[in-house]
């Protein structure tokens, strides 16, 4: 008999799939779902920020040389509060020694590129079992775990009674990219509005 914690995750997308190759490379079966293919679950129009805490844990993981590949870097970063009309710039000298030798602040990496090296990770794992397509909430026999990693209206959470605590900013969050001539693909830009915050990342190109 097998004394592997057998782990069910619903949701494939970057939180599934990290922790599901996370849980593998420590022995654990992992049994992953989601309710849309491959192709679905890749070709989203999104964009992520990493910066060096999350870089230290994908490289502890094995996965960080290939995303950095796949990143832009920046170099500085501008913190604006229009209401007061000041700006702050951090550089790689504002950051702990361990950090600066990751030359860089953070990293832009689109969601197409992130996803397409997670699925050949998780594709190529022994440990877990992808099943897409496939609507698995109400299998629960054989699992010492089950995870709901299926977004902020995760229908999963519902179904478990799995408890959640929301604080609700009264916003919402759009996302563009932009084709920006001339702009510097080393500088990012979080500028304090009264409306809400105001991100500008560059994505590189």
């Amino acid at each position: 008999m097998s004394n592997k914690l057998k782990i069910k995750i619903i949701g494939a997308g970057p939180t599934g799939s990290l922790l599901a190759l996370s849980l593998s490379k420590i022995g654990c079966d992992i049994s992953l779902f989601d309710t849309n293919n491959c192709e679905q679950i890749v070709n989203k129009n999104r964009a992520y920020a990493i910066n060096n805490s999350s870089r230290k844990i994908l490289a502890s993981m094995g996965l960080w040389q290939t995303i950095e590949k796949e990143s832009n870097k920046f170099n500085n970063l501008v913190v604006k509060d229009n209401l007061i009309d000041r700006q702050a710039l951090f550089t790689i000298r504002d950051l702990t020694l361990s950090n600066k030798r990751s030359y860089s602040i953070g990293w832009i990496l689109d969601h197409r590129r992130l996803m397409t090296i997670l699925m050949d990770e998780v594709f190529n794992s022994d440990n877990i079992n992808l099943k897409l397509n496939c609507n698995s909430n109400y299998e629960v026999e054989g699992y010492d775990y089950i995870i709901a990693a299926d977004g902020s209206n995760s229908f999963a959470k519902s179904l478990y009674s799995i408890k959640s605590h929301k604080l609700n900013y009264n916003q919402a969050c759009l996302t563009v990219k932009l084709l920006l001539r001339g702009a510097d693909d080393s500088k990012a830009y979080e500028i304090l509005m009264e409306e809400g915050p105001f991100a500008i990342l560059p994505m590189g190109g």
